[in-house]
């Protein structure tokens, strides 16, 4: 038998005897995913007594007291509305949490209030991300930053705000706070924010 041919069997051999285990590994995964998901729809609704609920506070933040006369400046201001209209929503930061995870903790009948609470923090943050932007474009860098901080401090996942950070920073020559904006965004597992840890880490360069 010639030996490429031998050498094709083995290789059939070993990728079917991968295949079936990775298939093993799948149904596994998905039995486990199944029997948690069971586990979640039994319990009980319980008291949010420990939900972490974020208490904002602004008045720190350049905050403008009046609209602009200057047109141009009036994405500022419209942003800034934004942001005072989110700060006011209850809110939580449940990004490293599951619904599943959720579910097991409170129960499934108060997922919809913490599905709520999480999306009122990340309207929040975005809206944090558009009013610095907005300042930013204004050149009114130094304003843009304090609030791209105060979100960072908050633990926010949003990349746009680590990415518009890190680039003033650089602009801003302060390696040192670049250095530590990477290490925070570093603790964080998602693919986006990945990419985030990258980038800043070349900004360093």
């Amino acid at each position: 038998m010639p030996k490429i041919l031998i050498l094709f069997i083995i290789f059939l051999v070993v990728y079917r005897l991968k295949l079936s285990r990775i298939k093993s590994n799948h149904k596994d995964d998905v039995e486990q995913f199944m029997q948690k998901e069971l586990e979640a729809s039994k319990v009980r609704k319980t008291p949010m007594e420990d939900l972490p609920v974020l208490t904002i506070d602004i008045d720190h933040l350049p905050l403008w007291k009046n609209a602009p006369t200057d047109s141009k400046k009036q994405p500022i201001w419209e942003a800034q509305q934004r942001v005072l209209e989110a700060a006011i929503l209850p809110m939580s930061n449940l990004a490293d949490q599951s619904n599943i995870e959720l579910k097991l903790q409170y129960g499934p009948a108060n997922l919809e209030i913490l599905t709520n609470y999480e999306s009122n923090f990340v309207r929040f943050t975005q809206s944090l991300f558009e009013w610095s932007k907005s300042l930013q474009n204004a050149g009114h860098e130094k304003e843009a930053i304090s609030i791209l901080e105060y979100a960072v401090d908050m633990d926010t996942d949003l990349s746009q705000i680590y990415r518009l950070l890190g680039d003033l920073y650089k602009q801003k020559k302060q390696p040192q706070k670049l250095k530590s904006l990477q290490e925070k965004a570093a603790q964080f597992s998602s693919p986006t924010m990945i990419n985030i840890t990258t980038y800043l880490s070349s900004l360093l360069e």
